[in-house]
């Protein structure tokens, strides 16, 4: 992504493309700015947690209940997962009784949320729902919203310019985990299923309810399987509340929907379909050639990565031949009648603009109906290894 950086270096020194920066800046943001979601998974032992963050990823990354692995993920502790091309920063915090943690643990949580502050917690319940369970989770959710609290005050006496310190507190998203156990020989693709899935959700809506917490509405999912169900619904519960910094990262490594994935990616091609309307105003013939082409280069990858593909000669051959040569011949002959149109003294220079900002928002169309829509979205099947968790 390192061409908008270059493309800021040479708007610098281009004459009436100052007004493009604004938009620049807000690309920037999206794709430079990117970071991995940040998850707070609280929870009893046993309630999923390690097994979602798992499953999320598509990736063998952390240790399940049992067993011996690479990596041993520490409780109250970020964990930072680089697997596969993925990302993801993971923290499990077990609920107690009254809330309360013991001196070690409490350091090192307060060590962890001084570092980092979640994006979202997740609130891990193994199905059926149980009332002290919840009593102990609702103490526990408290307890940790006070030290959130207090580290933002610390934060903000620290570094008030950190940008990070601005961010909105973590969204709190219930999670019914295990629901194949509650639900036992029954299909979850049976009609008798969904029924016995509603009641088991309106059970533990009345549970939150009963212990005090007032969260949205809660998602159930089984993990425990081939399979797993619903996980779809889980990630795009957790892509709608992560910030604008970690939703390309969220939506290239986990099962969000396509709609999610068609949301991200279409924001980066509007926003650079508007730089190359500013970019197509420059009155000087070809002169926009050496800022269009690398825009819409990096514009084409930010789509394949959003998609889970990396950008590579065998990715890039793919698209252009999903393109055709139909495709590339109107590319062409958009660029060519920008060049034209711009020796007509004002109105080309106009309709110059409109050439460039349909061809970019052309081809941004293209990438998106490739790779996230046909053939181009990869989505791994199986577990892969991982390959970096630290």
């Amino acid at each position: 992504m390192s061409t908008l950086e270059d493309l800021a270096l040479v708007i610098d020194r281009v004459p009436f493309l100052g007004s493009i920066k604004t938009d620049l800046m807000q690309l920037r943001r999206i794709l430079i700015d990117r970071r991995a979601p940040r998850i707070l998974a609280l929870g009893m032992p046993g309630s999923g947690r390690t097994t979602l963050a798992n499953e999320l990823l598509a990736a063998a990354v952390l240790p399940k209940d049992g067993e011996h692995a690479r990596v041993v993920a520490p409780e109250a502790q970020w964990v930072h997962v680089r697997a596969a091309g993925r990302s993801l920063d993971w923290l499990e915090l077990d609920a107690t009784e009254d809330g309360a943690l013991d001196k070690t643990k409490k350091d090192r949580l307060e060590r962890a949320l001084a570092e980092a502050k979640p994006d979202v917690i997740l609130l891990c319940v193994a199905a059926p729902a149980d009332l002290p369970e919840l009593a102990a989770l609702a103490a526990t959710h408290a307890m940790l919203l006070e030290l959130l609290e207090s580290a933002d005050e610390d934060n903000g006496e620290k570094d008030k310019r950190d940008k990070d310190k601005k961010q909105k507190a973590p969204q709190t998203l219930p999670v019914l985990t295990h629901v194949d156990r509650a639900l036992g020989d029954v299909s979850l693709n049976d009609a008798q299923a969904k029924s016995l899935l509603d009641r088991e959700l309106a059970a533990f809506r009345a549970a939150l309810e009963a212990s005090h917490l007032s969260l949205p509405r809660p998602v159930a999912c089984a993990l425990d399987r081939e399979d797993p169900f619903n996980l779809e619904q889980v990630a795009d519960e957790i892509y709608v509340r992560l910030p604008d910094a970690a939703q390309v990262e969220a939506a290239r490594a986990f099962p969000v929907s396509r709609e999610k994935k068609r949301e991200v990616a279409r924001l980066v091609v509007h926003r650079t379909s508007t730089i190359a309307v500013t970019v197509g105003l420059a009155p000087i013939p070809f002169s926009d050639a050496i800022l269009l082409l690398p825009l819409q280069g990096m514009m084409v990858t930010a789509v394949a990565y959003i998609a889970g593909q990396p950008w590579d000669s065998r990715a890039a051959a793919e698209w252009a031949g999903s393109v055709g040569a139909i495709g590339a011949a109107a590319f062409g002959l958009r660029w060519g009648a920008r060049q034209i149109v711009k020796l007509v003294p004002g109105a080309g220079t106009l309709l110059s603009a409109s050439v460039a900002g349909t061809g970019t928002l052309a081809i941004g169309r293209s990438a998106i109906a490739y790779f996230i829509d046909g053939p181009g979205l990869r989505r791994p099947k199986a577990f892969l290894p991982a390959n970096t968790v630290s």
